[in-house]
């Protein structure tokens, strides 16, 4: 059931991602711009609070929909805690991100942004005890390191945008 669950999930998150890059390339080809390869990621803030939590919501859908249709071989319950905190760490430069390209919605992005340095700081600590568990979750540690590695290009580039 775990794994049927699974592919339920990956399904709707592929279908998420999908529709969020249909919508904004939509969006910002409206305006009249150049393609690039980036485009949908570029529209980010455009329509603030549905733009980014379309994104987040379809990533969510996708790395639980992997977790489940991998499958664990024992339980690891800090590994499951560490990649919730890692999706959650991802969730909130997403909205940091959507916040700093919309004028009216600034100060938002530094809320969002002391939001993911507080996660970023528990997810530390969470890697070093989910490492030193017994049984190790390793599709879980994996998972959530991917998202870590993405969620520090995405804190890269608010930071350097000088928007946080």
């Amino acid at each position: 059931m775990k794994k049927f669950v699974g592919a339920f999930l990956v399904v709707l998150g592929v279908m998420g991602l999908a529709g969020f890059s249909v919508w904004g390339a939509t969006k910002a080809g409206a305006l009249g711009t150049n393609y690039h390869p980036l485009l949908p990621v570029l529209a980010i803030g455009m329509d603030f609070p549905h733009d980014t939590l379309k994104l987040s919501v379809a990533i969510v859908f996708l790395m639980l929909g992997l977790y489940y249709s991998l499958g664990e071989a024992g339980p690891s319950p800090l590994a499951q805690v560490f990649l919730m905190n890692a999706l959650l760490l991802c969730s909130a430069l997403i909205f940091a991100l959507g916040a700093s390209h919309n004028p009216q919605y600034v100060g938002m992005t530094g809320i969002f942004a002391a939001a993911a340095l507080l996660q970023a700081l528990v997810g530390l600590v969470l890697l070093f005890f989910a490492v030193s568990e017994r049984p190790v979750g390793g599709v879980g540690l994996t998972l959530g390191g991917v998202l870590y590695v993405s969620s520090a290009a995405i804190g890269a580039v608010i930071y350097l945008s000088g928007k946080a």
